[in-house]
């Protein structure tokens, strides 16, 4: 499209080459030169025009595509880049909240389910959730799980099943540790 200059007057543009200088003939009579050509190649003048379409410039809904697009690129190279540079290290932050206890649907024991929330910018692995009924000072039952991976600011559920109730003693439940992934 570089080649492609808009036309006032004429529908048809030749396709022979770039535009000979000078001024156009008047009588219709070929030049030398355009005759000399012609007998060269073995074809008239009227065989050589084609007819092809006037090339314009981009419209204007092009120019507003393009541009959103280059702004959406360059805000999510510059969201990758600042996260990038800030959540470079630091350590997971686990906590734990009991959702809910419950008898056993399956009788002959009780339910403690709760989530594990990673507030920190790194994933925690191997994370052992201790979960211990007391009675004042004396441990009446623990139970443990770990959870294979809890991601960065991200959270995973589970439950514990105890056989003592823990609803009527002291209940308390930890995330005792995790490895680097």
């Amino acid at each position: 499209m570089a080649d492609a200059k808009p036309v006032k007057s004429s529908s048809r543009i030749s396709n022979s080459g770039p535009p000979k200088s000078g001024p156009p003939k008047s009588n219709g009579a070929k030049s030398d030169a355009a005759k000399s050509d012609a007998a060269k190649s073995g074809t008239s003048k009227s065989e050589t025009s084609k007819s092809r379409t006037v090339g314009r410039g981009a419209h204007w809904i092009e120019w507003l595509t393009g541009g959103i697009c280059a702004l959406l690129v360059a805000a999510m190279i510059g969201w990758i880049s600042y996260d990038a540079v800030t959540s470079a290290g630091g350590a997971p932050q686990l906590s734990v909240s009991i959702l809910s206890q419950r008898a056993s649907p399956a009788g002959g024991g009780y339910e403690v389910s709760f989530t594990v929330e990673n507030r920190g910018k790194r994933t925690a692995a191997s994370v052992p959730v201790k979960g211990e009924v007391l009675n004042g000072d004396s441990v009446i039952e623990t139970q443990e799980i770990t959870f294979d991976y809890v991601p960065a600011q991200s959270s995973a559920t589970g439950t514990l099943l105890f056989k003592t109730d823990p609803s009527a003693n002291t209940f308390t439940i930890v995330a005792s540790g995790y490895t680097d992934p």
